[in-house]
């Protein structure tokens, strides 16, 4: 499997924690868009790829889609800040 790579953080391009449908490209740009905004420190660009992520799995699945939404702003509102707290601390000891 191919792994995303944006500046020196990877993520697996797939459906995290969600069965790889017909929506697995909208879940693989998002992986991307994700990593680019935990990279520039962007809650907006985390908060966009989302919703990027839900328009794009809507033409495929409107349930998906919304479970999907529902998910990733979780995630964006728990795991996601701890990463960009880390990265920015990083960012700040150079």
């Amino acid at each position: 499997m191919r792994r995303i790579i944006v500046g020196n953080k990877t993520a697996d391009n797939k459906c995290t924690m969600f069965p790889n449908g017909t929506w697995l490209s909208c879940c693989q740009k998002h992986d991307e868009e994700c990593l680019l905004a935990l990279e520039y420190l962007s809650p907006r660009m985390r908060r966009e790829a989302d919703i990027k992520l839900f328009n794009c799995v809507w033409k495929k699945n409107k349930l998906a889609a919304i479970t999907m939404y529902i998910g990733v702003r979780a995630w964006a509102h728990t795991l996601w800040w701890i990463n960009y707290r880390k990265e920015y601390l990083e960012q700040r000891k150079t």
